[in-house]
């Protein structure tokens, strides 16, 4: 009898703490499934934000009159504003990895070449005043381009950012 009272006991303690192991892993589940609920919460506010930032970022590209672009580090054409298509006579889309240089007029490339090098040897803003013209366009389009480059600590030179002010005819 004390032996089966003894192990009656011990089963009985063992059960006990079983059951508050199982409520406490209940207890850290629960809090965990918040933190979840509440990172999900998080992330759809940040994506909301992301997604706002962009469309504002794209308001204000459309709005601002310039002909904006990202190249990346060879100088090709990463993405390149919706004037693209008035300046070009092409479709932004088209220009897709187009060395911006082949943009240039020819009499306009070393002027392009030196301010180019310029932002990517002093990573400071450069400016150059040239002329664009897209191999569909009709005549030149004289601009006040501005290129600045973007650097990456792990790999120098990551790309370039670009912004073209179209100059009027009247004022040349």
């Amino acid at each position: 009898s004390l032996l089966a009272f003894v192990l009656s006991l011990y089963l009985c303690w063992r059960n006990h703490q079983q059951s508050r192991l199982t409520r406490r892993q209940q207890k850290n589940l629960k809090t965990q499934n918040r933190k979840i609920a509440n990172l999900n919460v998080e992330k759809l506010v940040l994506r909301q934000a992301l997604n706002d930032s962009e469309s504002r970022s794209r308001d204000l590209i459309n709005l601002s009159g310039n002909l904006i672009a990202e190249l990346d580090d060879q100088g090709r054409i990463a993405y390149i504003s919706a004037l693209a298509a008035d300046v070009f006579k092409q479709a932004p889309s088209d220009l897709d990895q187009t060395p911006f240089q082949q943009l240039v007029t020819q009499a306009d490339q070393q002027r392009f070449s030196e301010c180019f090098e310029a932002a990517r040897a002093d990573h400071a803003i450069t400016q150059a005043d040239l002329a664009l013209m897209g191999e569909h366009s009709e005549q030149a389009t004289p601009v006040t381009l501005r290129l600045k480059a973007l650097t990456d600590p792990v790999r120098g030179i990551a790309g370039f950012r670009l912004s073209a002010q179209i100059k009027s005819q009247g004022l040349d």
